[in-house]
């Protein structure tokens, strides 16, 4: 029987063992410092694509008196909503 050692920098590792390493993808997280919905009680982190996840979401807090700073709405193509200002919605 052979047996054949492999070094670290002869494959990437992944969950399956040696192959291409999968890059991790960019996540928007939640700018309410008091946010525990993410996994394991850290902030939701949402997909680029999916943003308007995080808008309702952060409506959600909205009613509980969180205001997300203008600069934070202005980096997400967001803003208050024109009618109420109790959510975020698209610009």
């Amino acid at each position: 029987m052979q047996i054949v050692y492999f070094l670290a920098t002869d494959c990437a590792r992944t969950l399956f063992g040696c192959g291409d390493a999968e890059t991790k993808q960019p996540r928007l997280v939640c700018p309410f410092d008091g946010c525990v919905s993410g996994i394991n009680g850290k902030p939701s982190a949402i997909r680029p694509e999916d943003i308007s996840r995080l808008r309702q979401h952060l409506s959600e807090h909205m009613s509980d008196g969180f205001v997300p700073s203008a600069e934070w709405l202005s980096e997400h193509d967001s803003r208050l909503c024109p009618g109420c200002e109790k959510a975020v919605v698209l610009l």
